[in-house]
């Protein structure tokens, strides 16, 4: 897969933050089908203070709604799909390499005060202390394994950045199909070819016991 030098971002999404996201579960346990990247921070110095009111609520008091974080989704290279496949006639259709994406975090300090998993389809930031939660719907597939992410304490800003899967070849899909039914075919033609012949093998072999006993019959009589 080649990997072409384009400009850094060619597609940008992004969202403002809004004072209540959806209900759901500010600590979420990682699966096998997920991915938790581990943030680095940058050497840059913090600018300014951070606001920890969320987090110095009152024991027993109710939580407020989750706040969502605003974020950006950036869309980095490309990928020919001529060469994903392999194929040799050339394509219109593109993905990007990579996607990244950067969501800002004005009071948190660390990496460590985030929790991030990924999934190929979906990411989903959480911070109990700050009561930031983000889930995302990703617009092309990724690899939860090939996941990183670097914190800017100056900004604080988190940036996430994931491969891009590229989708299996439909051409490839129709003629393993269509193989796999001529295979099909052939193998029930084969089964009747083979019934057909035991079938034949059994009525020689009961004309060849009745020929013979009818000889010994015959030899019988003439004794």
């Amino acid at each position: 897969m080649r990997n072409p030098s384009r400009p850094s971002s060619s597609t940008t999404t992004s969202s403002s933050a809004s004072s209540a996201a959806p209900k759901a579960a500010a600590s979420v346990a990682s699966s096998s089908s997920s991915s938790s990247c581990s943030a680095s921070s940058s050497s840059q110095k913090p600018a300014g203070s951070a606001s920890a009111s969320a987090a110095s609520a009152p024991a027993g008091s109710v939580r407020p709604r989750p706040i969502q974080p605003k974020y950006e989704i950036i869309h980095r290279g490309e990928i020919g799909l001529q060469d994903a496949w392999n194929a040799r006639e050339v394509t219109a259709r593109h993905l990007p390499l990579q996607l990244v994406v950067r969501v800002e975090l004005p009071d948190v300090t660390s990496a460590a005060q985030v929790d991030v998993d990924v999934t190929e389809s979906e990411l989903k930031l959480t911070s109990e202390k700050f009561n930031y939660e983000l889930t995302l719907r990703l617009p092309f597939p990724v690899d939860p394994e090939r996941c990183a992410a670097v914190f800017d304490k100056a900004k604080r800003k988190l940036s996430l950045t994931m491969a891009v899967v590229p989708p299996s070849n439909p051409k490839i899909e129709v003629v393993e199909q269509q193989l796999k039914d001529k295979r099909a075919l052939f193998e029930e033609e084969l089964r009747r070819q083979r019934q057909e012949e035991a079938e034949e093998q059994e009525r020689a072999r009961v004309a060849a016991l009745q020929k013979k006993a009818q000889e010994e019959e015959q030899l019988k009589a003439e004794e």
